[in-house]
């Protein structure tokens, strides 16, 4: 969830809203459509997208197992769908905390954090 979001629930009992979040939460609202149209964008072209990918790991690397291949697209897959989550929800801890933890257990992922984190923003 937003961070602005779920500070308005954990505040509620103190009082209305300052008005620098209720600009900022103004904000995320205006920018909803857009989002949403950029989520389903990504989800209803997923298949033409990764087809692409597939396409192009089967001819860099063709001496790799099938079963390599097929497990950097499924990571490739989930990294897109977090990314489009993180992107529709606009919080980049999602990303921070859901994706980059879930990569560092499932894969051997030797770049540093922080250096994505900064990609990333």
């Amino acid at each position: 969830m937003h961070p602005v979001i779920e500070t308005l629930f954990d505040e509620a009992e103190n009082g209305y809203v300052p008005p620098g979040t209720l600009a900022e939460m103004n904000q995320y609202m205006k920018s909803l459509p857009e989002r949403l149209a950029a989520y389903r964008t990504l989800r209803d072209r997923e298949i033409q997208v990764m087809q692409k990918v597939v396409d192009e790991l089967q001819s860099q690397f063709t001496g790799e197992p099938v079963e390599r291949l097929e497990q950097s697209l499924k990571t490739g897959i989930l990294v897109v769908r977090h990314c489009a989550m993180a992107m529709l929800m606009q919080d980049e801890r999602y990303l921070e905390e859901r994706l980059m933890t879930w990569l560092e257990e499932t894969t051997k992922f030797t770049i540093p954090r922080q250096s994505i984190v900064s990609f990333i923003h």
